[in-house]
């Protein structure tokens, strides 16, 4: 009964972060087998390259888009590399 319970809430447990995932971030996440690094990581990647983009188009420059970014410009360098944008 109790291992039963158990299942039941992870069961809801993953269902509601899905549908969290999905309706905060606009994201259709599938969860399809896929654990919560995946899914974390998948939206990672998508907000650092939505973000990334943004920046650089409203600042122009890769320096000026990490002082308004408030990080160091070899990170946000990393960033880029890291999401193949640079």
């Amino acid at each position: 009964m109790r291992s039963r319970r158990k299942r039941d809430f992870r069961s809801e447990l993953d269902d509601l972060t899905a549908k969290l995932v999905t309706a905060v971030l606009g994201l259709a996440v599938a969860r399809n087998g896929r654990g919560f690094r995946e899914v974390r990581a998948e939206v990672l990647r998508r907000f650092e390259v939505e973000y990334i983009t943004s920046m650089l188009r409203d600042a122009g420059s890769v320096s000026e888009a990490a002082r308004r970014a408030k990080i160091d410009r070899k990170h946000f360098w990393r960033i880029m590399q890291r999401n193949g944008l640079g």
